[in-house]
């Protein structure tokens, strides 16, 4: 898969973290954080294997800031 195949598959997991934190800050649910945060591994990885940079840099913020999120969660 060259690299403008996979510009857009890590754009559309963005997206899909997106809507998982929303949901998960809405309802507290540790569920979709987690989730989120393994669509971010996942996405990361396919942009740092195809050097879509830009891409990595928002994800790094995005798992810094889920990370964040996840410790203040009170456990289950």
């Amino acid at each position: 898969m060259d690299v403008y195949n996979i510009a857009p598959l890590v754009r559309h997991d963005i997206t899909q973290i997106e809507k998982l934190m929303l949901n998960a800050e809405r309802f507290s649910c540790r569920e979709d954080y987690t989730k989120a945060l393994t669509t971010i591994e996942v996405a990361l990885t396919l942009a740092n294997k195809h050097q879509l940079y830009s891409l990595s840099g928002i994800l790094v913020d995005q798992k810094s800031i889920l990370e964040t999120k996840l410790r203040g969660l009170h456990p289950l």
